[in-house]
């Protein structure tokens, strides 16, 4: 079955060989291109991430509006991006919207006369107005965005719009833009009612698209918003079910390794030194449970100076990595800092994204070999969707959980409900492919040595420090029915912080005690309401103990600048002899 069997024109199958090497469509695109190709029918697609969703919504919505504008032109004499907005595509990130944008933009340039817009949060609201002044036929939107221009920008006429797309609906509503698309949905209908155009070969009602990897509750609900009497279509060729069961490709070879928390960080390194130990193209991504654990591990393997983690600084060579560049993606990072960053990472065939889980959903970033998940993810559909970056339109794949011993080597029994070939690997495994026959030497001198580099900065051992305090309050939020995998109590916080080059746990974190001193970590003793020296711990403040260190100037603030150099005295003054106080096995 080629594109053209399916009612693609010549021309755009032609340009989706030359410019995008695709030759065939798959199994969800076969179906859903031939539907909406001959029918202006509400749609329900369900299929697999990875399955080629994109394209299954967009090869039809072009070629029905490149009939459209034929049609125009012969009746009107011209079709331009003047004529309307006849189409919009609603996401769920700003990352999807400009991936989608950019596909669309590619497929376009044998249609140049179809123009495309986009507008997204984070963007110059200014410049989107002028663009939208300009004109545009299609538009790539974030629900929020898109409602903020309808009701503020003048210029944007939505009488028009015919063909309206919901892509990632799963997330749409886990994000809970369900009021936002209530009113857009509502405004459309609306201002096409009041406005009717008379224009040749539009059709008479809005066709509406919902795409979802999941069948969910929240997903039935914003189905029964915004679709009417839809049709259904599934890759599977699986009926309606009332819960979607979640499932991986085929071709994904997915396994876990079972790494004590004081290993965590060398067997991260050792498994991309193996991966990135020969000048082959690969790409990897890896996901972290916290935006400041990706800050940390981003500035440790590439050898951040001082002074740049905190800046637009987001991608960097890495020596321990044969020159391989890393890059680090996170929320908070500037908008056009995650753009380029995704930009530049999807051009290079070679290379690693540290990233949260705004990578995981709907993203498509081509030919990724190997998935690692660092940290578990929060929920097993987050699980899903991040294992989903790899092996995608039929493309082999690899993909490894990170796990610790305990509690947490029961969450396999979820990973076997979605896979058959999931295979265990240990730590020693993965230490001794990456650092050799002696690896017990050489990871425990790799440990040291970044210990060592986090010393040498305030900025540095900062860095460090919030990394570990995110890890640890963000391990306490998984979600209900999975937090029994996730027990915080077995959490060794002194090994935990190995895991962030730091030679002890830092100070207080919300106030919980530490499993290996039975004390909290704000010093007092839990059961007796004493600090851990046996003092009262009801002393008044302003009481200087004797022996007792403090940080306070005379008029009672806190000298934080004298505190910061006692501790960074303290950190150094314990790397003396540490060889003899470390042993990585």
């Amino acid at each position: 079955m080629t594109f053209t069997d399916l009612g693609i024109s010549a021309p755009l199958t032609h340009h989706l060989v030359s410019s995008m090497n695709i030759t065939s469509p798959t199994s969800i695109q076969e179906k859903a291109i031939k539907h909406l190709c001959t029918s202006h029918r509400d749609t329900f697609i369900q299929a697999q991430t990875g399955s080629g969703k994109t394209l299954a919504y967009l090869l039809p919505l072009i070629q029905n509006l490149a009939t459209l504008a034929r049609t125009i032109k012969e009746t009107q004499g011209s079709f331009n991006r003047a004529s309307g907005l006849f189409a919009v595509i609603l996401t769920p990130t700003r990352e999807l919207s400009t991936q989608i944008s950019s596909v669309l933009d590619t497929l376009l340039h044998c249609y140049h006369y179809l123009v495309s817009g986009i507008v997204i949060g984070g963007e110059r609201k200014k410049s989107e107005k002028a663009r939208l002044r300009r004109g545009v036929n299609i538009l790539v939107a974030t629900p929020g965005r898109l409602l903020d221009h309808i009701n503020n920008t003048q210029v944007l006429d939505i009488s028009r719009v015919r063909w309206l797309v919901l892509d990632e609906g799963d997330r749409l509503m886990e994000l809970g833009f369900e009021r936002d698309i209530s009113r857009i949905v509502g405004l459309m209908g609306l201002r096409a009612t009041k406005k009717q155009d008379p224009i040749p070969g539009l059709p008479e009602r809005r066709m509406t698209v919902l795409v979802s990897a999941t069948m969910e509750r929240d997903v039935e609900r914003l189905s029964s918003l915004t679709l009417k009497g839809p049709a259904f279509l599934s890759s599977e060729g699986c009926e309606r079910e009332e819960k979607e069961k979640p499932s991986v490709p085929a071709q994904l070879r997915q396994s876990y390794a079972i790494v004590p928390a004081k290993q965590r960080l060398v067997a991260l390194a050792a498994l991309l030194k193996q991966t990135f130990s020969q000048s082959v193209p690969k790409k990897v991504i890896v996901f972290f449970g916290c935006a400041d654990s990706v800050a940390f591990y981003f500035s440790l393997l590439a050898r951040t100076p001082p002074g740049s983690s905190n800046t637009n600084t987001s991608h960097a060579p890495s020596k321990f990595l044969n020159e391989t560049e890393i890059f680090k993606l996170y929320g908070t990072l500037p908008q056009p800092v995650r753009s380029t960053t995704l930009e530049k990472f999807t051009s290079l065939p070679r290379g690693v994204l540290f990233s949260t889980d705004i990578a995981s959903r709907g993203l498509d970033v081509p030919n990724v070999d190997l998935v690692v998940e660092f940290d578990p993810a929060f929920a097993y559909e987050d699980h899903i969707h991040r294992v989903g970056r790899t092996a995608r339109a039929g493309r082999n794949g690899q993909a490894i959980l990170f796990l610790m011993p305990g509690c947490e080597e029961n969450y396999t029994s979820l990973l076997e409900t979605s896979t058959t070939n999931l295979r265990r690997q240990s730590a020693e495994g993965l230490l001794s492919r990456g650092f050799g026959t002696n690896w017990e030497a050489a990871a425990t001198e790799f440990q040291l040595e970044c210990e060592r580099w986090v010393l040498k900065g305030e900025e540095r051992l900062e860095l460090a420090r919030r990394g570990f305090k995110s890890h640890v309050r963000a391990y306490a939020t998984h979600v209900g029915p999975e937090r029994g995998f996730f027990d915080l109590r077995e959490m060794h916080l002194g090994h935990v912080a190995k895991g962030f080059a730091l030679r002890e746990a830092p100070g207080r974190i919300g106030g919980r005690r530490c499993r290996d001193t039975g004390e909290r970590r704000d010093g007092r003793d839990a059961s007796r309401g004493k600090s851990a020296n046996g003092k009262n711990a009801d002393a008044p403040r302003g009481t200087k103990r004797k022996g007792e260190r403090r940080d306070e100037q005379d008029d009672g603030t806190v000298d934080v600048e004298a505190g910061r150099k006692r501790m960074l005295e303290r950190a150094k003054a314990m790397m003396i002899d540490q060889k003899d106080g470390y042993n990585i096995a």
